[in-house]
């Protein structure tokens, strides 16, 4: 909860600020890295997700339901998808609003 409510103000200081900061200045925009590796699973292996900054991670199901969500730090995270075989879509979202949609396929 907490870790939303961040991302909450940062997204709507964000929308707040449009593409001008504080000073009436450019704000320059800041390479996010954000990864998921490897995206060709067997059953109970592990994920590994690097990112730069905080992020929530969100794994679907093909039909669009929430199948895990979870809180990551900067730096790399293995995540667990004990999942039956099929297609999966990740989205990760920084706390910055950067997003990454990547195909996890589990056979």
């Amino acid at each position: 909860p907490e870790f939303l409510q961040a991302v909450q103000e940062v997204l709507a200081e964000k929308e707040r600020l449009s593409e001008y900061g504080r000073d009436g200045y450019a704000v320059p925009n800041r390479h996010i890295d954000i990864s998921l590796y490897p995206t060709l699973l067997n059953n109970g292996q592990r994920v590994k997700c690097k990112v730069s900054e905080m992020a929530i991670v969100c794994i679907y199901d093909m039909l669009g339901k929430l199948i895990l969500e979870v809180n990551v730090e900067p730096g790399e995270t293995e995540l667990e998808i004990p999942y039956a075989a099929g297609v999966y879509m990740a989205k990760i979202i920084t706390v910055s609003n950067e997003e990454r949609n990547i195909k996890l396929i589990m056979q």
